[in-house]
């Protein structure tokens, strides 16, 4: 997935604040301070009030902010997207610093400068988890077109549980927040990453490519041709491709042999069946290195090039069957390099 470059929210730190709201608060119990002590405006119980809801709110917010933080940076990890920042933090005041009691203005200001910066970081929070999502959006169409374009529905079949997909761990939505604009947009990014992931994952068990090491010579092509040995025209259920004899076939995608035995016209033949309705066969080999119902990955040598049965030369003939029904291998071999892009 391509990288993005996003804005990174600095941390906030709380300065004398909080510490010197615990002195003002201390104070009160005794008697409001007076301008002896260094306040220019003496606080009365209400201010203190306020600045104790206010404070209240502000680590709130804060706590909030950096639960969001978490979620994004495990979402930008598992969605390949950099740029997630750690999370911000507040500082409190320490003792050992010097003990400044400010005035009643001092703390607004400084209650103030902090919300600013708490404000700053949700919209910075905002704007990463709206370029998350729209970065796997995209992601997740494109891999669906790719699907579509093979004549696949990658929504019903992708998700087929006989497919044995699994996909990334996300956390849950952040609670509370789901119907905030940053909670929509991260559910969406969320759904759309475990799609995107069930896609990737369906590619393993989708015919991709050639079944030779080599990209072999085309002999004749899917659909009607005139038969070999009548010499009328027949439908040709696959593609036929010219390789030495003995030359390893490999199966186009991983899967369970059904059939790895002798099968009339077709020679010697493995039949694998990967899962979702799709179903490769390999014909006319000269040996068999599979059993049936052994599991075999993409690439993995199921037999050799050969002449048996119904054939007039050393050749590999390959078949694609989508939910029973024999379809053009040549989609899927002209498929493998865009996808493997995703892959």
């Amino acid at each position: 997935m391509k990288r993005l470059n996003l804005i990174r929210p600095r941390a906030i730190a709380l300065p004398s604040l909080l510490f010197a709201a615990g002195l003002a608060f201390g104070a009160a119990g005794m008697g409001l301070l007076t301008s002896k002590q260094g306040l220019a405006r003496p606080m009365a119980a209400a201010d203190l009030g306020n600045l104790a809801d206010r404070l209240e709110i502000i680590l709130q917010r804060q706590t909030e902010l950096e639960l969001r933080q978490a979620s994004l940076s495990s979402l930008s990890r598992e969605a390949d997207v950099t740029g997630s920042s750690a999370a911000p933090s507040l500082r409190r005041q320490s003792a050992a610093e010097p003990q400044i009691i400010p005035d009643m203005a001092m703390l607004e200001w400084a209650a103030a400068s902090i919300e600013r910066g708490i404000d700053e970081i949700d919209s910075a929070q905002q704007r990463e988890i709206e370029t998350i999502a729209a970065t796997v959006r995209a992601d997740r169409k494109r891999l669906a077109r790719h699907w579509a374009a093979l004549g696949l529905d990658p929504y019903r079949r992708a998700l087929n549980r006989t497919v044995g997909l699994g996909g990334p761990y996300i956390p849950p939505p952040l609670p509370g927040d789901s119907n905030s604009a940053f909670g929509m947009a991260y559910d969406a990014a969320r759904n759309d990453l475990l799609q995107a992931a069930a896609f990737r994952k369906f590619s393993d068990h989708v015919p991709l490519g050639v079944p030779l090491a080599n990209a072999a010579e085309i002999v004749s092509g899917f659909g009607l041709r005139r038969d070999p040995f009548t010499r009328g025209f027949a439908m040709h259920g696959g593609v036929d491709l010219r390789e030495e004899p003995g030359a390893p076939v490999r199966a186009t995608a991983a899967g369970r042999i059904v059939e790895a035995d002798w099968a009339g016209g077709y020679g010697r033949m493995v039949e694998i069946d990967h899962g979702g309705g799709l179903v490769t066969r390999y014909a006319h080999l000269s040996r068999i290195a599979v059993k049936p119902g052994e599991w075999v990955e993409r690439g993995q040598i199921v037999g050799r090039v050969g002449s048996t049965g119904r054939s007039t030369g050393p050749h590999l003939h390959y078949e694609t069957h989508i939910d029973g029904n024999p379809v053009n291998p040549l989609r899927f071999i002209r498929a493998a390099a865009p996808i493997s892009r995703y892959r």
